[in-house]
């Protein structure tokens, strides 16, 4: 009985961190989703995970309050490149607002974010290599 009260002991323990990985990796990849569309977190965070699912054990939401700076172009931003751009097309800017496109469409595809929609992932699959073979 002590053995078995000990095993399980060393099992919640493994599923505590198991469970705390995963809640950073969520938050990792809300925290790109948030950078690559360029949408504002809200004043009290964007949630990804409620806090029903808290505990009295364990805070288990995941909330992001903010988010690091990007070098990298939004969403947002490329659609603002694209306005801007049709008023005004240049070869140059038309070839700049692809390769922005492009690694969007890539940062969306990576695993970093974890896409779970297989849809989805089609969808942008599709999109990249289109823009890999260019206008026909």
């Amino acid at each position: 009985m002590l053995n078995q009260n000990h095993e399980l002991l060393e099992e919640r323990s493994d599923i505590a961190k198991n469970l705390a990985v995963l809640q950073e990796n969520v938050n990792r990849a809300g925290a790109q989703f948030l950078s690559l569309t360029g949408l504002k977190i809200p004043e009290k965070g964007f949630s990804i995970v409620g806090t029903p699912f808290d505990t009295s054990a364990r805070k288990n939401a995941v909330v992001i309050l903010s988010i690091p700076p990007s070098r990298e172009k939004s969403l947002q931003d490329i659609e603002s490149s694209y306005n801007q751009l049709a008023q005004d097309p240049t070869t140059s800017g038309v070839k700049e607002l692809g390769q922005d496109l492009l690694f969007l469409i890539q940062e969306f595809q990576s695993p970093k974010l974890g896409i779970g929609s297989e849809e989805i992932k089609q969808k942008l699959k599709k999109k990249s290599a289109k823009g890999k073979r260019g206008p026909r």
